[in-house]
């Protein structure tokens, strides 16, 4: 590669910088408009698992595709929850009662697949007896989701938690505007609340 080469590769990637900061800044907007707008749910935890964190920097020099790690929202998961009620001064993991929810959300640029997608879980309490946090006594299972349109059961091995879950995959492609996005996920929650049983 000569020196002009190189700076029509270094434009292309100025370019890439650009579009994906345009990209994840929709994805958020997007995002955001379904937590509050439609699912009237609160932001609980995230979990970032290509991503290296800032503690580990120093081990860049010597790991693979280390470059896939420093793109924040690959493979990025936020746990959202809707609780019914909770008490003054208390935390929403030792209120939950049955049917509160708690949804998993993931955008999904996998490159085996076709398309980018939202995949939309949600979590529907049977019952709950808290442990250590919500995130570890469940989430962190790393039970095997349900096909996406189907019902799965999650229980742990004492019997004191209990969920349903239903998952559906949404391509970016319907999520364009609000009005599409509202359309899209009020699908999403008619057809999980046929299958659970509740209004999610």
């Amino acid at each position: 590669m000569d020196k002009q080469e190189m700076s029509l590769v270094l434009q292309d990637v100025r370019k890439a910088y650009r579009l994906l900061a345009d990209y994840q800044q929709r994805i958020i907007e997007m995002l955001d408009f379904i937590k509050d707008e439609i699912l009237e749910a609160e932001h609980y935890y995230h979990d970032l698992p290509s991503s290296i964190s800032p503690q580990s920097i120093h081990k860049i020099y010597k790991e693979q595709d280390i470059g896939k790690k420093f793109l924040p929202m690959l493979n990025m998961h936020l746990l959202w929850h809707k609780t019914q009620s909770i008490p003054n001064g208390q935390e929403w993991q030792n209120s939950l009662k049955e049917n509160d929810l708690v949804f998993d959300i993931s955008i999904s640029t996998n490159e085996s697949e076709t398309s980018s997608a939202l995949h939309i879980y949600v979590y529907q309490c049977i019952k709950y007896t808290r442990k250590i946090t919500w995130y570890s006594d469940v989430w962190a299972k790393k039970y095997d989701y349900p096909k996406f349109g189907s019902v799965g059961n999650f229980k742990d091995d004492l019997d004191t938690i209990e969920y349903q879950i239903y998952g559906a995959r949404v391509n970016l492609t319907e999520l364009c505007n609000e009005e599409m996005t509202r359309q899209a996920i009020e699908k999403f929650r008619k057809n999980a609340s046929e299958k659970l049983g509740c209004v999610v």
